[in-house]
């Protein structure tokens, strides 16, 4: 069998998770994702079969875009809801104008801090491994591309829904400086492609 699967990746299953899966379910070994997405990240996810596992290489630089809701006024230690709290719980003081002309700083070409709990390999092993062993974690710079990072909606206190274009790491932007105070920082939601429902239509985190 060749081709490619366009997943619709449910939450809490890994990448390599929905790989094994169909490798089960069709019984073919030749199977790649091409892109790893978070386990607390919804959408699509190509997959690779037989001789198209070939085209791995050509298309995960290709721009991408999400949708996602940072919280404001805490953080985790892996900058999302699933991590353990690493800061106090603050309210948020910085205006929804400075928060604007904060992510409007952070497009363009930019050397990116990559979150140690990722799946970026440190001498071979994934670097959230690591991290959970509370091991060491020496990260490098990561050039990427930011198109665009626009803040759709301001749901609630300290909750913004933002669409970033281009960005390849995800958790890499709850790293950046993006209130005056401080207050911290932590990802809610991630879906790909964007498919944004506003916070009076769903039930959130």
């Amino acid at each position: 069998m060749n081709g490619i699967f366009i997943i619709d990746k449910p939450g809490g299953m890994t990448s390599h998770d929905v790989v094994n899966h169909i490798r089960a379910k069709f019984g073919i070994s030749r199977v790649g994702h091409l892109g790893t997405l978070d386990p607390m990240a919804t959408g699509v996810l190509p997959v690779c079969l037989g001789k198209a596992t070939r085209m791995g290489q050509f298309i995960p630089n290709s721009p991408k875009e999400y949708t996602g809701e940072i919280r404001f006024g805490f953080s985790t230690n892996t900058f999302d809801r699933e991590g353990s709290p690493a800061s106090e719980v603050r309210p948020l003081q910085s205006s929804r104008v400075e928060i604007e002309e904060a992510m409007r700083s952070l497009t363009g070409r930019l050397n990116q801090m990559p979150p140690a709990f990722s799946a970026k390999k440190i001498g071979g092993v994934a670097s959230y491994k690591l991290a959970r062993r509370n091991r060491p974690v020496e990260m490098a710079p990561v050039s990427v591309e930011v198109q665009q990072f626009t803040a759709l909606e301001f749901a609630r206190e300290g909750a913004v829904a933002v669409d970033p274009k281009g960005m390849p790491a995800r958790k890499a932007v709850a790293r950046q400086p993006l209130t005056h105070d401080h207050a911290g920082l932590c990802l809610l939601l991630l879906q790909f492609p964007p498919a944004w429902t506003p916070a009076s239509e769903r039930s959130l985190p």
